[in-house]
């Protein structure tokens, strides 16, 4: 028998807003919103700093409204998917800015989009201790340790590959594949989205050397890469 538009309606669409009012209801999502304040504060710097570049955070700040709104409706594998397109395409833009011909054969030549984190890491020493001392910095903090930024990266880029490539015990759905509110998942989600925000925060803070706006910097903190 055929999915009916009236079935696709009352089995997904109206589930959805019921899941959505009770994740709004049972959570406080005041963490979730610092998140989106933050992402937009970094985009408007690129946007000034450099407007070309600038343009890719149109889809990083809609891939993150996509995110949070796919797992407020139930969807957390979804969402979390939509996490490692934001952590590429954001450090894609902190690379692109100290490299130009490369973003230029990404703009205007539609080079592939294979600047992955870790092949930045593995081949440029994306972030790196190394890295880092070549941007100007007088900012109050220092990492917690040598190649903290850039470990933290590499980790929350393979968790996030692992659900992306649905490595086993990243799935979701193995034993119903009911869509419904789940906190555990909900919760497993949100501290996904607060380190791969918070991992942009930070080297936004480097690279910008801004450690003066508030969002920012606590999100950047939690992560526990850098302190005073």
């Amino acid at each position: 028998m055929s999915y009916t538009k009236v079935q696709f309606k009352e089995n997904i669409l109206m589930p959805q807003q019921k899941i959505q009012e009770k994740t709004i209801q049972q959570n406080d999502l005041s963490s979730i919103l610092l998140n989106i304040d933050a992402t937009f504060k970094i985009s408007d710097t690129f946007e000034k700093v450099d407007p070309e570049i600038g343009k890719i955070w149109n889809d990083i700040i809609s891939d993150l409204i996509s995110s949070i709104s796919s797992a407020c409706s139930g969807f957390y594998r979804s969402a979390i998917v939509n996490l490692r397109s934001i952590l590429e395409l954001s450090c894609n833009t902190f690379f692109y800015i100290d490299h130009k011909i490369e973003h230029y054969l990404f703009e205007y030549e539609n080079a592939k989009a294979d600047k992955y984190v870790s092949a930045l890491i593995r081949d440029y020493n994306f972030f790196t201790s190394k890295y880092i001392k070549g941007f100007k910095s007088n900012i109050k903090y220092h990492e917690t340790n040598i190649d903290s930024i850039s470990s933290f990266l590499k980790n929350i880029y393979a968790s996030l590959s692992d659900v992306v490539h649905g490595r086993y015990n990243s799935l979701l759905k193995v034993n119903n594949i009911e869509v419904k509110y789940e906190i555990n998942s909900f919760k497993t989600y949100e501290e996904l989205l607060g380190k791969t925000i918070g991992i942009i925060c930070v080297m936004f803070i480097y690279r910008f050397n801004n450690d003066q706006i508030t969002e920012i910097n606590s999100l950047a903190l939690k992560t526990g890469v850098i302190k005073k």
